[in-house]
């Protein structure tokens, strides 16, 4: 394993296109009321959006590419733009295809590939920023990965530009973007392994102003690996570490959950040592986390009780008073707040977090170990301090349901397993409008 030292940056080129134009920039108090306004109008547009998304409004189906017979959603942004990948071709088809979906209220839905390199086989679309900018990773049989991001070309079509690994790994895969173009994901070495583990360690690459990325290894704990998921607009990063542990001759994995919170100041460019989250006392395995643009953290705990596999959605609150010196302050991120699981179901897993602190999910019903349905649920919170759980409306004859993202607009993209009758399985869920409070009913 190579030695890396905190926020050591390695440069990378890729055939991209800038053009810069000398603008002023707007002050720091500018820039938080424009950021204001723009929170004030999503908060203004959503506000129909989480309580009636599940109120019998069926899931728009999205199409798959021409020769798949399948799609799964990745992430989707507020502009209706939505990434994923098409699978289940015809022979000579690409195994996995990584797609751009579009939707407007006004057309149907449209679904575009995005290019991958020659010497690749396979792709998947795994997110995309609030600014329209896809990632994820193409991959060949062998197991070799590599990250992606897709850019603009001259002419208008998407180009495929690689993300190198740092020095001394093979592999890397792409997770989270943002409109900054900062992308976080993990860095691995095939056939490497440390332990029970194979070696992955969450990385994250800028863009700078020649166009060119540049990679950085990001602090991991002693003894662990990890994993980058997610990156807000402010910077903040959050992954997982994980490793192998032993419990009674039985292997369990241990996983945590780690943020790293951009550093401030015009060369705030590296990120400080990790924050790991408390975990759920009983389970030992955090993973799929989210954060919010204010620092908010959703995951999933998940372990065995009682010899039933059990799972629940959990969420961190970021203590935006650390300034202050009181007792209660001294801790940015506090214990989990367990959210509630619909009666009904037997587990929960949490997906994501929006801009407004609503999460969307999936329940479970189980019986002993097998899991007989999953539907997708949303959670708001109320003005007492609880929380509302909706469960969102399924397509007939649809089993399995689950969401995947969440936007400030209360969209939700998400799969069902299996489809139905010349359904790719790729959903999206868009709450009605409200009609306007100056029209007559």
């Amino acid at each position: 394993m190579p030695s890396t030292e905190s926020c050591m940056q390695f440069g990378t080129t890729g055939p991209t296109t800038t053009v810069r134009v000398d603008a002023p920039r707007p002050s720091p108090g500018a820039r938080r009321v424009l950021r204001s306004l723009c929170r004030g109008c999503l908060a203004v547009l959503a506000l129909g959006a989480p309580g009636s998304t599940a109120a019998g409004e069926e899931p728009l189906a999205l199409p798959t590419l021409p020769g798949y017979q399948r799609a799964s959603t990745f992430d989707l942004n507020n502009r209706g733009q939505v990434v994923g990948a098409a699978f289940a071709g015809e022979p000579g088809e690409p195994l996995l295809q990584a797609v751009l979906w579009r939707w407007r209220p006004w057309r149907p839905a449209t679904v575009q590939p995005l290019p991958i390199p020659a010497e690749m086989e396979n792709s998947e679309a795994t997110a995309i920023s609030r600014s329209g900018i896809p990632v994820g990773f193409s991959f060949l049989s062998s197991g070799s990965f590599r990250a992606l991001v897709w850019q603009r070309g001259p002419g208008g079509d998407w180009d495929a530009v690689e993300l190198e690994p740092p020095p001394g790994f093979t592999d890397a895969l792409a997770a989270g973007v943002n409109s900054r173009g900062e992308i976080v994901g993990w860095a691995g070495n095939a056939g490497e392994v440390v332990g029970d583990d194979a070696v992955q360690r969450a990385v994250l690459w800028k863009r700078g102003r020649d166009g060119a990325y540049s990679v950085s290894e990001l602090e991991t704990p002693d003894g662990f690996q990890s994993r980058g998921a997610a990156i807000n607009e402010r910077g903040d990063v959050v992954g997982t570490a994980f490793r192998t542990e032993f419990e009674d001759g039985r292997r369990v994995l241990r996983s945590e959950i780690l943020v790293w919170r951009r550093t401030l100041g015009r060369s705030g460019s590296c990120h400080r040592s990790p924050v790991v989250l408390t975990p759920l006392p009983g389970l030992p395995t955090n993973q799929d986390p989210a954060i919010s643009l204010s620092g908010d953290v959703v995951a999933t705990a998940a372990g065995t009780i009682g010899g039933v596999p059990t799972t629940r959605p959990l969420l961190w609150k970021w203590n935006r008073s650390k300034k202050h010196h009181w007792p209660k302050h001294s801790r940015q991120y506090g214990d989990p707040i367990e959210l509630p699981v619909p009666e009904g179901f037997a587990s929960a897993s949490a997906r994501d977090i929006n801009a407004f602190g609503r999460v969307a999910g999936t329940v479970l019903v189980q019986e002993g170990a097998t899991t007989l349905s999953t539907r997708g649920v949303v959670w708001s919170r109320r003005r007492d301090g609880g929380w509302t759980v909706e469960e969102l409306d399924s397509p007939e004859g649809v089993a399995f349901v689950s969401t995947i993202r969440l936007n400030d607009l209360g969209w939700i993209a998400g799969r069902g397993t299996p489809p139905s009758a010349g359904e790719s399985g790729a959903l999206l869920w868009i709450p009605p409008r409200k009609p306007c409070m100056w029209k007559r009913p």
